[in-house]
């Protein structure tokens, strides 16, 4: 039995005509790529002032959030929380009330010995990732199981990390970055192997090599610590319906491909890099030695961010997420100092058609027509799931 993607809202059928866009885009063909040049928008969607359902701080074991590693909202409300932490999928009511458990640590059905990934399917099912058995499941809306399959790994693809799901059920992953065997030491940004796995987990295509993220290895007699740079540059890869995404944020520019790797379009944005200051690098070493676990890790923590380059400018953006109707979320990168961010809505054709404020810290996991549903770290790193309603005008 195959497993088939929720789809959403009902694409609208192109007329004859070129369809609307925003009046200070261009678009342009390049030996068959499609490029759309933005550079603003007025248009505002906003969050309400405060989430409409909080989950987690609440007395109980059950408000005790841990390790998520995705949440999601059912069409009949309900949030359904990856809690990584306690290896189980956690059921809650529209309001927020705890429901249901589903699942436990270990190797039987629907066990879980480390619960990566999570994401909904058609009729409110959702599928899971178990990254250490190499193992998808699939439950139902009220979280009974209904079976397990496994990612197809091969001697040329020994390991995978599962990204995405494309509209038809098939998986976006990612293999180890290449090192070229040598012992990692200071500032790299490795490239790593995207791949396409079906829906069974068989292996569809090597789709080759792209760029990672830049990380700071400080060199340990035969070992090494491994920190963010300062700023780093990230790539994001994003399975969105029928296309993959690849953004490297460099500059502001998103890769549109097939999700056979075939190369379909770019959706740019005009964009002055901002430059990085002093306060800006001493706010960031500040925040980051607030959150060293011991003293011996601020000491080694100090060494790094001692001896790391520090970048003239910031990144272009800093996340990169998409919502139900397949718009493409990009987070305008956080500077040290500010409360909010904005993030730039495109629609699948490229075009940016909104705008929106969210609170800094609260991490995008699903975004529908109606609601944003996010993680949130608060005091003592307490974890937090949020859900805000989305008005658009």
């Amino acid at each position: 039995m195959r497993i088939h993607m929720f789809l959403g809202f009902a694409l609208v059928a192109a007329c004859a005509d070129a369809p609307d866009r925003p009046r200070d885009s261009v678009v342009r063909d390049s030996a068959g790529i499609r490029i759309v040049e933005n550079a603003t928008t007025t248009v505002t969607w906003r969050l309400s002032p405060d989430p409409t359902v909080h989950i987690g701080g609440a007395p109980g074991p059950e408000y005790e959030l841990f390790g998520v590693s995705s949440a999601v909202r059912l069409s009949t409300g309900t949030v359904v929380v990856a809690n990584g932490g306690t290896h189980e999928l956690r059921f809650y009511g529209a309001d927020g009330t705890f429901v249901r458990t589903v699942g436990r640590r270990g190797g039987g059905p629907g066990e879980f010995q480390n619960l990566a990934w999570m994401r909904r399917l058609m009729g409110d099912s959702l599928v899971t990732y178990d990254s250490r058995q190499r193992r998808f499941s699939v439950f139902d809306s009220s979280g009974a199981h209904q079976r397990d399959f496994r990612l197809q790994t091969t001697e040329a693809v020994p390991f995978a990390t599962i990204l995405g799901l494309y509209a038809n059920a098939t998986f976006l992953a990612q293999g180890f970055a290449n090192t070229g065997g040598v012992l990692p030491s200071g500032l790299q940004r490795y490239e790593a192997p995207l791949y396409h796995f079906g829906a069974e987990g068989d292996l569809l295509k090597d789709l080759g090599m792209f760029s990672g993220n830049e990380q700071y290895f400080q060199t340990r007699g035969n070992g090494f610590g491994l920190y963010d740079a300062i700023f780093p540059r990230y790539t994001y890869r994003l399975a969105v319906g029928d296309h993959l995404y690849v953004a490297a944020n460099d500059t502001y520019e998103l890769r549109r491909f097939t999700p056979d790797g075939v190369l379909t379009g770019l959706v740019r944005r005009t964009h002055t890099p901002v430059p990085v200051t002093r306060e800006h690098v001493n706010l960031e070493r500040d925040r980051r030695l607030a959150e060293a676990a011991s003293n011996e890790a601020r000491s080694r923590l100090v060494q790094a961010l001692d001896a790391m380059p520090i970048p003239e400018t910031f990144p272009a953006y800093h996340l990169v997420r998409a919502d139900d109707d397949r718009n493409v979320w990009v987070k305008e990168y956080p500077v040290p100092g500010i409360t909010e961010a904005t993030w730039s809505v495109y629609d699948p054709d490229g075009f940016l058609v909104a705008h929106v404020a969210v609170p800094l810290d609260v991490d995008p996991t699903h975004i529908g027509r109606d609601f944003l549903l996010g993680r949130w770290r608060g005091d003592l790193d307490v974890e937090h799931v949020l859900l805000y309603e989305l008005v658009k005008p």
